[in-house]
């Protein structure tokens, strides 16, 4: 399936006449200043007002479905809530307000497209077919325990994720571990050129991008994900446990149990011995 990503909380001014208005389409600061937000690329672009954003979303329907494409993906529309602090009271939008604006937003689009959401919301994932770069790992405060998976007990079984791109991560392994632990899907973020392409460019955040160095790879992950997960793309997890120091049991409503061991020395479960930094399947 084809996603084209858009962003619709923010803008950038790029050529006069554009139909952007800063004055009148920009949310301001509880200053009074204008928003503005640096892009990724490097772009200096302005906060859309929530105000505008229903005017916006029509007149970017009208041109996107003559393309009759059924998927879209939604960089920041799951997840950026942005208030709009003009200065006649009427005209203010509060965070509430803003996050009600935009789930209605969603919703009118989920009714025409499959959706792609980044990290997504709460108002945004109910009409989410995929999501991406879900957190795999909490926050890492002191304050915490340890860690569990909430976000994804809650929603697998209803809606397909992913972390962060696997081509980004340190320890391909641990990272193999975490995907079956939650039960995320692979994600790879490739492009077709020389990654060498991007550098001392405003682009040069996209790391080891090139799909030939990594497809050879990708394949045997997936493979391996796929051999575990297929099974169980529909079932809910119901119950997410830790067995030892190092090692998690994450439990589904079938029954099947998956236990990894990220500890360095194999560990006794039960009656079955989990070799080091590798995981069990039992049915």
């Amino acid at each position: 399936s084809f996603y084209p990503d858009v962003t619709f909380t923010v803008a950038a001014k790029t050529r006069y006449n554009d139909g952007f208005k800063v004055s009148t389409h920009t949310a301001y600061s509880l200053n009074k200043y204008l928003v503005r937000r640096e892009l990724p690329s490097g772009t200096n672009s302005y906060v859309l007002s929530m105000s505008k954003l229903d005017l916006l979303l029509a007149s970017f329907l009208a041109d996107y479905n003559t393309y009759n494409i059924k998927g879209l993906s939604l960089s920041d529309l799951g997840t950026n809530i942005n208030s709009d602090f003009q200065e006649k009271e009427e005209e203010l939008i509060d965070r509430q307000e803003a996050r009600d604006v935009i789930a209605s937003a969603v919703s009118r689009i989920a009714e025409q497209k499959s959706l792609i959401i980044d990290k997504a919301n709460t108002y945004a994932l109910v009409h989410a077919d995929h999501v991406l770069n879900v957190p795999l790992n909490s926050s890492g405060f002191v304050i915490a325990d340890r860690e569990i998976p909430f976000y994804q007990m809650v929603i697998h079984g209803y809606v397909n994720y992913a972390g962060e791109p696997i081509n980004y991560t340190v320890d391909s392994q641990e990272t193999l571990l975490k995907i079956l632990e939650i039960g995320a899907n692979p994600y790879f973020l490739w492009g077709y050129a020389d990654s060498s392409i991007v550098k001392d460019t405003p682009f040069q955040y996209l790391l080891s991008t090139n799909y030939s160095t990594w497809l050879d790879f990708a394949l045997e992950f997936y493979q391996e994900v796929n051999s575990v997960l297929k099974p169980l793309q529909g079932q809910t997890i119901v119950a997410h446990n830790q067995l030892d120091k190092d090692v998690y049991e994450t439990v589904y409503e079938n029954g099947t149990r998956i236990v990894v061991n990220y500890g360095d020395v194999p560990v006794h479960i039960e009656e079955h011995l989990i070799d080091s930094r590798s995981y069990l399947v039992m049915e």
